[in-house]
């Protein structure tokens, strides 16, 4: 009982800090001398508004790209949870983007002419994960920057189709995800996702491998452009390591499909 307290207690911890963490999840780096912001001041830091600039090349761009910072990552092996069991974690993500190019500087706005996107865009998440049969896992994430007018919703599931415990030589799972931009008026953004997961566990560490294919569609509902809603398919392969230990649960992945992404997460299962 006491064990279970003590879990409960570290997760609730943990879901506290995803949202103490800082709430600008866009990093911004280096300037562009030939690149001109567009500024604005309804927000603090960089924000979604698309501009008459756009193309509808470039938006189609940010489909593929912002499809990718979106996705709900597993950061987590092929093994499933089990009935009733919980992990709950903090997750960062960072992809490298052309913050110069027109995708995404014709659809932000920044509070000041130096208040660069970034290079490397970094987002942090809080996701919890519940077993919910002895072959599915049911998932969900969000983050928002509350500096901005956006976020990220992701849910997911889990399937085993093969189980290490059980006897299996490796672990193999399906995972369809769906993911969404919440927030901006003007701009719209959904992925749906699916991988093939397949892992191999050695005492508490967990290697695994991943393919998949993810489509995204961003839509358009500015007046101020005319670009039409653009979508993008595009291939996934990831890579990752998971680590657990009593009540601890720790993870890093490495994919790409549009851009590269790392991300890492730390977490606690009870």
């Amino acid at each position: 009982m006491t064990t279970r307290i003590i879990r409960r207690t570290v997760g609730l911890a943990l879901a506290l800090g995803a949202l103490t963490l800082p709430s600008r999840a866009w990093a911004h780096g280096a300037e562009h001398d030939d690149v001109t912001l567009h500024l604005g001041d309804d927000y603090g830091s960089c924000y979604f508004d698309l501009h008459s600039d756009l193309t509808p090349v470039q938006f189609r761009k940010f489909a593929a790209e912002g499809g990718q910072l979106s996705q709900f990552r597993t950061l987590s092996s092929a093994e499933v949870l089990g009935p009733w069991v919980f992990d709950v974690a903090v997750a960062m993500t960072h992809s490298f983007i052309d913050d110069g190019d027109g995708a995404w500087n014709n659809t932000m706005s920044h509070p000041e002419e130096d208040h660069y996107l970034g290079a490397e865009v970094s987002i942090p998440l809080l996701m919890v994960r519940m077993g919910v049969t002895d072959s599915v896992d049911l998932e969900v994430s969000g983050t928002y920057d509350f500096r901005a007018n956006y976020g990220f919703l992701g849910v997911g599931a889990k399937i085993a189709l093969l189980q290490q415990k059980l006897g299996a030589p490796v672990s193999v799972a399906i995972r369809p995800s769906v993911s969404t931009l919440i927030g901006p008026a003007e701009v719209s953004l959904a992925s749906l996702s699916t991988e093939l997961l397949v892992s191999r566990s050695y005492y508490h560490l967990a290697a695994f491998v991943g393919v998949g294919a993810r489509g995204t569609i961003a839509f358009d509902s500015s007046a101020d452009t005319n670009v039409g809603n653009q979508g993008a398919l595009r291939p996934v392969v990831l890579a990752g390591l998971e680590y657990d230990l009593e009540f601890l649960s720790l993870g890093a992945q490495v994919d790409y499909s549009t851009v590269l992404t790392l991300a890492a997460r730390v977490g606690v299962r009870f």
